[in-house]
């Protein structure tokens, strides 16, 4: 018989393994939302705990929680379809490569400005025009400043080549072409500078209705621009829908308002780092919507458009080689107009396409390029042109019917598309059509107005169909090329 103090003992220690099997059980099973975080262990792990409990003779269990992995940002994506990659961010620097539509760009930094970030390519680091990513100002500014070369000090231009002697005076358009590049040489040569840094909303939030007639300066380009009359989307009469016009530096045809932009031919950016930077609001806007000067702003296909970009002629020309000499002279005009800096690579260039000028005036062939197409519609027969201020008159003009009535007093038929109708001060200029023709001592109409229509039958043509004449004071003038032929005096 075992002593007391034995059997005791032996009774403690079993209500201990007791406890011990018990709590075992709960730290082991618990409860079921617990269990479904639990990580699930592998056999090699299991023997080794097994091994561990053994030794330890305390039972343990081990709970771990999953993390979800780390989410990835996915690099940005650039939103044209071909944009110039550069070795540094600014136009001046050259071009290294390109990014095409849907390619994966890794930001690496962005330079003071926030307008232009640096990206890693396979070929190594370059620089991307920031508007053309879908980048977020936000994520531009959490960026770090990106490293680069500075640009070298420009070079000067080399000496104009001499001029060969001409035995007799050069052509017209050869001299025109001279006060070109001395025009040019007038501009003030100076590096971009972007200060403060550009925000096309101070240029350009909307496009402007100046006589408030509910067509704004793209509606206005479009209609001027258009060789036939153009449609309009509603019956407001407001928004283009279709006309004629041939892409300036392309010869492409297009019917359709929306295959084209309205472009500013020196872009609102480049406008700003030459010297628009310090210009008033006002000032700006003016610049975005002026309609004054021919080749400020011109419709152009919109592929073509987004191509050109921000870009000068140092980094961008017409594709169409024989387009050159009108497209530097327009950029010329504008930046002469408003007291506006080059580069010295912009200069250089602006020479290069002047000199495609003189090419065309001394009858040396240009670089092979395909010829720019003609509109449309051609004269199907030939038709005898008046001497100026001939038989072509003005009758009347009825400012309440808002019709101008003329007669061809002649003998001979008349070809209208060697003339054009204004108002007093040229606001709204008629341009006719290749196709119209007055006959001998026929009379024929022009009308306007709010629901105006063109009949061909009862010799009416359209002007627009919005108020040209509804006012006492108008006048109606006829030109010839430059030579008024007639004019008369509206009434109501």
């Amino acid at each position: 018989m075992k002593p007391r103090k034995q059997v005791k003992r032996n009774g403690w220690a079993l209500i201990g393994r007791l406890i011990a099997v018990a709590c075992l059980a709960v730290a082991c099973g618990g409860r079921e939302d617990e269990a479904a975080d639990a990580v699930v262990e592998t056999p090699t792990r299991a023997v080794a705990r097994a091994d561990e409990e053994k030794a330890s003779e305390t039972p343990t269990a081990v709970i771990t929680v999953a993390r979800p992995a780390e989410a990835v940002a996915a690099p940005p994506r650039v939103t044209v379809n071909v944009a110039n990659l550069r070795a540094g961010p600014a136009t001046d620097y050259p071009v290294i490569g390109e990014a095409q539509l849907q390619d994966e760009l890794t930001l690496v930094a962005r330079n003071d400005a926030r307008d232009w970030l640096q990206i890693r390519t396979a070929r190594g680091l370059a620089w991307i025009y920031a508007p053309l990513t879908d980048v977020t100002a936000a994520a531009a500014a959490a960026l770090p400043l990106g490293t680069y070369a500075a640009l070298p000090a420009p070079t000067p231009l080399p000496p104009a080549p001499a001029e060969p002697r001409a035995p007799q005076q050069a052509p017209a358009s050869a001299r025109n072409g001279d006060a070109y590049e001395a025009s040019l040489d007038t501009l003030v040569v100076a590096p971009h500078s972007n200060n403060p840094p550009y925000d096309r909303g101070d240029w350009h939030p909307r496009w402007r209705d100046a006589d408030g007639d509910c067509q704004d300066t793209r509606a206005e380009v479009l209609i001027a621009e258009s060789s036939v009359s153009v449609t309009f989307r509603r019956t407001g009469r407001c928004t283009v829908d279709q006309g004629l016009w041939v892409g300036p530096w392309s010869g492409t045809t297009f019917s359709q308002a929306s295959d084209l932009d309205v472009d500013h031919h020196v872009p609102l950016k480049n406008a700003h780092v030459s010297g628009g930077a310090a210009w008033s609001r006002a000032q700006k806007e003016a610049y975005a919507n002026d309609l004054d000067l021919p080749g400020a702003l011109q419709a152009m296909e919109n592929s073509l458009n987004r191509q050109k970009s921000a870009h000068g002629p140092e980094a961008w020309k017409p594709p169409v080689q024989r387009a050159w000499c009108q497209y530097a002279r327009d950029w010329i005009d504008v930046k002469t107009k408003y007291r506006l800096a080059v580069t010295a690579a912009e200069k250089n260039a602006l020479h290069q396409m002047l000199a495609t000028c003189r090419e065309a005036a001394s009858g040396q062939p240009a670089a092979a390029a395909p010829p720019i197409a003609p509109p449309p519609a051609p004269v199907p027969t030939p038709v005898p042109v008046q001497p100026a201020g001939g038989s072509l008159e003005l009758r009347s003009c009825d400012a309440g019917d808002e019709v101008v009535t003329f007669i061809n007093t002649g003998s001979e038929a008349v070809r209208l598309a060697d003339y054009r109708l204004e108002d007093e001060g040229s606001n709204f200029t008629h341009r006719f059509r290749a196709e119209d023709v007055i006959g001998p001592h026929e009379t024929w109409s022009l009308v306007s107005g709010p629901g105006a229509t063109e009949d061909k039958g009862r010799k009416r043509l359209l002007f627009q169909a919005k108020h040209i004449w509804n006012n006492n004071g108008d006048t109606a003038f006829l030109y010839q090329g430059a030579t008024l032929v007639s004019q008369v005096d509206c009434q109501r």
